[in-house]
């Protein structure tokens, strides 16, 4: 398997319970052809409430992404977002090497961005590539280190992360591997939740569940001493202790916001953008 390069989190929060039984629908669907869609690494469909529905999805490569949200169950219902959903949020997140247990048997994390082995090895091939790329300066400013242009090197890309950079995340999941024992679990982490809702430094955390035997949790804090601290806490530790690998956690960095999460913008929050949420649509979705 290809090494995950990005994960992706949406959360939805519907206008009404009367929206519930058609997101669910939705989301099964979405599952199903989540579970077929070659490149994506990992995922979940997460509730987290009668009104609250998450996604985390963690992929090979861009254009994977992509081609599923312009296929399949995931094209025909984004249409219907508008009429069902009071606000949605999207992050494109980079995934660090701060990795503690596995999802499912698998470390996802990387240390950094790939490493790059040079197309150009030799003096003339060098010199012939930045003589081409110097003559072509747009194609030039999204050049890697071996000379070749990608999405994550472009300008609108490094923009995009300066825009949402400082902020930090961090996922967790466990899954228990005897149902009895969900309960349990699921306490634990409700623990945590009530310990972090009133943190100066957490600016948005929530629980839910995914399958009966598997819940996550996903926090967005102030900055990345923040995230350390927030690892630091000896209830990592405990949980560890007591689920071993069934027990995942993962910090992540901010790369693309698209949003908002009940007034939350990772980039109005670091950098005063000029962008706001409208004060009308966030008193919608804080209802």
């Amino acid at each position: 398997m290809d090494p995950a390069v990005f994960a992706v989190t949406t959360r939805s929060r519907l206008r009404g319970l009367r929206y519930f039984p058609f997101m669910l629908v939705a989301s099964l669907r979405i599952r199903g052809q989540l579970a077929r869609t070659p490149g994506c690494v990992r995922w979940a469909s997460i509730v987290a409430g009668p009104r609250e529905f998450w996604t985390i999805t963690v992929w090979e490569s861009r254009d994977k992404m992509l081609d599923f949200m312009r296929s399949g169950a995931h094209e025909d219902i984004m249409w219907l977002f508008g009429k069902w959903l009071r606000s949605f949020w999207l992050m494109r997140w980079r995934l660090t090497g701060e990795e503690r247990g596995t999802w499912d048997g698998l470390r996802i994390g990387m240390s950094g961005d790939r490493p790059f082995q040079p197309r150009a090895t030799t003096p003339e091939a060098r010199a012939a590539l930045a003589a081409a790329l110097d003559a072509l300066p747009y194609l030039k400013a999204a050049a890697a280190d071996d000379g070749a242009p990608t999405y994550d090197t472009s300008p609108m890309a490094r923009r995009q992360r300066q825009l949402v950079s400082g902020g930090a995340a961090v996922v967790l999941r466990l899954e228990v591997s005897r149902l009895w024992r969900a309960p349990q679990g699921w306490l634990q982490l409700r623990r945590l939740n009530r310990d972090l809702r009133e943190h100066p430094d957490v600016l948005r955390w929530v629980v839910g569940v995914s399958l009966p035997h598997e819940f996550y949790a996903l926090a967005v804090l102030r900055n990345d001493e923040a995230c350390s601290a927030f690892l630091a806490r000896p209830e990592h530790a405990a949980l560890t202790e007591r689920w071993g690998d069934d027990y995942w956690v993962m910090s992540w960095q901010p790369a693309n916001e698209f949003g908002h999460w009940d007034g939350l913008r990772l980039r109005r929050q670091r950098l005063k953008s000029s962008i706001p949420v409208p004060d009308q649509a966030a008193r919608a979705a804080q209802d």
